[in-house]
């Protein structure tokens, strides 16, 4: 069987899910379940909400829309033909993806989790996890060098004590500007970062990647506190 990739596995994904949900909505436990959630939710939402969740768990849905559930019972449709053809039409408020994201990254805490519907094909699987990836993969991300771990901490340490960047550039037999734009990436590794940074913070993001070399205050600087006050914002915020 020729292996389905990217868009093609999810529309396939999709049409899964579409046929999942006609077959429910021709089951007469299922429609009646339906019907008591509508009714509930008419009168009691918070109870409807709990029972919700039941629904969902037992027919294998992630989510249905509020409003296909509340418009089952709209008066208007006084015929079982009538709410079969309005559920066919629902598949729009229907959601059942084969992953799920269990969580929002963030700068510091970049892992997610992922739920997997196993009964869908392994092509259909990559695929839509390919998918989820790509939406909380940012579209630059600070490189990571752990080749320059020792050279990173040998600076911070030495700056740490309070050596010049001159003279850490003598020992480490690095330029100074170097040396500079280490120290900044050691802090940034050291302390992290918050993912949601604030509109006075935005501008630090990626700051030892090219500041050093275009700051004449920071080109100067014999130490920490002899740099620009961005950068020493930089210093004690990130």
């Amino acid at each position: 069987m020729t292996r389905r990739r990217g868009q093609q596995a999810l529309q396939e994904a999709e049409r899964a899910k579409d046929a999942r949900w006609r077959y429910a909505v021709r089951n007469p436990t299922f429609r009646s379940e339906l019907r008591e959630l509508s009714e509930l939710f008419q009168v009691d939402s918070k109870e409807a909400r709990k029972k919700y969740r039941a629904f969902l768990l037992k027919w294998r849905f992630q989510d249905i829309s509020e409003t296909v559930v509340r418009g089952f019972t709209r008066p208007d449709l006084t015929t079982d033909e009538e709410r079969l053809l309005y559920l066919d039409s629902s598949r729009w408020g229907i959601l059942s993806r084969p992953v799920v994201a269990m969580s929002d990254p963030s700068e510091d805490m970049p892992w997610v989790g992922f739920i997997v519907d196993t009964s869908h094909p392994r092509d259909v699987l990559l695929a839509d996890f390919g998918a989820s990836l790509d939406r909380f993969m940012p579209k630059r991300r600070v490189r990571r060098r752990s080749d320059k771990t020792e050279f990173y901490l040998a600076v911070y340490d030495r700056a740490l004590d309070g050596q010049t960047f001159a003279k850490i550039a003598a020992a480490l037999r690095r330029s100074i500007s170097t040396v500079k734009s280490a120290y900044l990436t050691a802090r940034r590794h050291i302390f992290g970062r918050a993912g949601g940074l604030s509109k006075t913070r935005a501008p630090l993001a990626g700051f030892e990647q090219d500041h050093i070399e275009t700051c004449l205050i920071c080109r100067k600087a014999q130490k920490v506190e002899d740099m620009c006050p961005a950068a020493r914002t930089y210093v004690s915020e990130a």
